[in-house]
């Protein structure tokens, strides 16, 4: 017995199927519908807003890039903060004009999109700390200019409303600073900000000539609770990435007071938050340089661009390596880039953005001598080749809309389709399964000839050679045979004899009980034909003696 009903019963496994396939019909139609939903809610964040036609407008420099994944799982960058203002080569004199908009890089069809954002900050950063975790997208911002605001430094965008949000931080808030390094730590599941330019209290302004900060501040995203570790060297400008495969954040390059620009390797292990300065590297390292993009696979660090100096032009447009064989043991080496493919890649530039998707490294924006470059680069770490990342031109927004729009319809009428189609189904199979519990409930005449012949041809039976009951047994009968069904009801929970047409064919087999006739005894009633009703064994019939039953009532 399941929920109160016979499985061994054909009727309750009638009932049983009916219920299994209507529960069939709400998953379809909820799976279609929830697609649907989820379709519009993407349409409604990307496509339901303009693409960025125009390469050029999509350009910046010293803004953050980090890689996130829509709620389809579709892989996009956000590109935000950082300066539309060329010829910038040090951040600080733009850092109180950074650009608020947002921008939305697709990975999949390789364009731009602009949403609107709701309570973005009032202030856009320059050299931002930004990152991807807890279904939020973080980003750490000086806020330069602006005092007062150290404990709301992290704002978090939710990215499926594309809303703005700053709650309070918690723990050990971090010095202000600007310019510093930002890593993020899979094993740590934490974000990690290292060195900057300090901000006075007063004015969250650099003083003149500007200090250097040399600490390592720990947020916790989950939370948002800033905890600390020992300092390391004092540095602006530089890079820090995290490799897996020595659970260490690399750093690279900077500058400091003293020096314009450094090209040293050192680590910082994130299990025991120690730092090492003692590293060995092979190899010929790349130049010194700041305001470089570094980004890291498991066990490799890929350095781009940079500058001498913020008074000097970027001239390297190489890619280097550094490969990590231990927690303390590095390779540097330049990366074999196809030469066909020279032409189609990045020109020296700074204050770029980077990111890393699968083996791809993606740059974009940035300072140089080619301008303003709107264009997304793509280098492909296996095979050592630069592409362009370029939209088709002819897909244009509307397009992309329609067939959206033409999808999300799609699923609405297959569900709707499959719930109708599944109720025929059903329908069709309830009344298969009715009639056969009718079918059940009484033989049919062939039968009834087949077991009259076992009996002996003095009681064979047929349909037009049957003696009739009088009326009032024939009617006992029926009655008799519908008090069956009633306590048929009540033992399993179904009745199929509610029908008018189902009492007319039980009257019709009542009147067709062979009777014998008999001599009258002295309780018989003459006028009545003296008769009873003859009965066969129970075992001929199913679901026990029915007839028996329905032979004692008319009696």
């Amino acid at each position: 017995h399941v929920g109160g009903l016979n499985l061994y019963d054909a009727m309750s496994v009638g009932k049983f199927v009916l219920l299994a396939l209507v529960f069939l019909g709400l998953n379809l139609c909820t799976r279609a519908l929830g697609s649907a939903v989820s379709l519009r809610r993407r349409e409604g964040n990307l496509e339901g807003t303009q693409t960025v036609t125009d390469r050029s407008s999509a350009w910046r420099a010293f803004a953050c890039m980090p890689l996130f994944t829509a709620s389809d799982n579709t892989p996009l960058l956000m590109l935000y903060g950082g300066t539309t203002k060329t010829g910038a080569k040090d951040p600080l004199s733009v850092a109180a004009n950074g650009v608020t908009s947002l921008q939305i890089f697709d990975l999949n069809n390789n364009k731009w999109y602009a949403p609107a954002t709701a309570n973005a900050p009032k202030a856009g950063p320059v050299l931002p700390g930004c990152g991807a975790a807890s279904g939020n997208i973080w980003v750490h911002s000086s806020q330069y200019g602006t005092p007062g605001k150290a404990s709301t430094a992290v704002s978090l965008l939710d990215s499926v409303h594309w809303s703005w949000s700053s709650p309070t931080e918690q723990g050990q808030l971090p010095v202000t600073r600007f310019g510093a390094a930002y890593a993020y730590a899979s094993t740590s599941k934490s974000f990690y900000m290292h060195g900057g330019v300090p901000l006075s209290d007063l004015t969250n302004t650099a003083d003149n000539p500007p200090g250097i900060a040399n600490n390592m501040d720990i947020l916790q995203p989950s939370g948002l609770t800033w905890d600390y570790a020992s300092n390391g060297p004092a540095r602006k400008y530089h890079t820090l990435c995290y490799m897996s495969s020595i659970d260490s954040l690399v750093l690279f390059g900077g500058s400091d007071q003293n020096i314009a620009s450094y090209n040293d390797v050192k680590t910082f292990s994130v299990k025991s938050n120690i730092w090492q300065y003692s590293v060995n590297v092979e190899g010929t390292a790349p130049a010194e340089r700041i305001l470089h993009s570094a980004v890291c696979t498991a066990d490799s660090m890929y350095i781009f661009g940079g500058l001498h100096s913020i008074n000097d032009d970027p001239s390297d447009s190489a890619v280097w390596v550094l490969k990590a064989s231990g927690p303390t043991n590095f390779t540097w080496s330049k990366a074999p880039v196809l030469a066909s493919a020279l032409s189609t890649g990045p020109t020296a530039r700074a204050g770029h953005s980077a990111a890393l998707y699968g083996n791809n490294m993606y740059i974009f924006g940035g300072i140089g001598p080619s301008g303003q470059d709107g264009t997304m680069y793509k280098l492909d770490l296996d095979k050592w080749q630069w592409t362009t990342a370029t939209a088709d031109q002819d897909d244009s927004s509307g397009s992309s809309n329609g067939a959206k729009t033409r999808v999300l319809v799609a699923a609405v009428v297959s569900s709707v389709l499959g719930v109708i189609c599944i109720g025929v189904i059903a329908f069709v199979f309830y009344r298969w399964n009715r009639r056969r519990a009718v079918a059940v409930l009484s033989p049919t005449p062939e039968s009834e000839d087949s077991d009259d012949s076992a009996n002996g041809a003095n009681h064979k039976q047929t349909n037009t050679a049957m003696p009739i009951l009088s009326g009032v047994a024939a009617y006992a009968a029926a009655d008799a045979q519908m008090s069956y069904s009633q306590q048929y009801e009540d033992n399993h929970g179904f009745l199929f004899m509610a029908s008018s047409e189902s009492t007319a064919v039980h009257r019709s087999r009542a009147s067709n009980i062979v009777a014998n006739n008999y001599m009258p005894s002295p309780h018989a009633n003459p006028s009545l034909g003296s008769s009873v009703a003859y009965s066969r064994p129970a075992s001929q019939y199913p679901h026990g003696s029915v007839r028996q039953l329905n032979v004692a009532r008319a009696n």
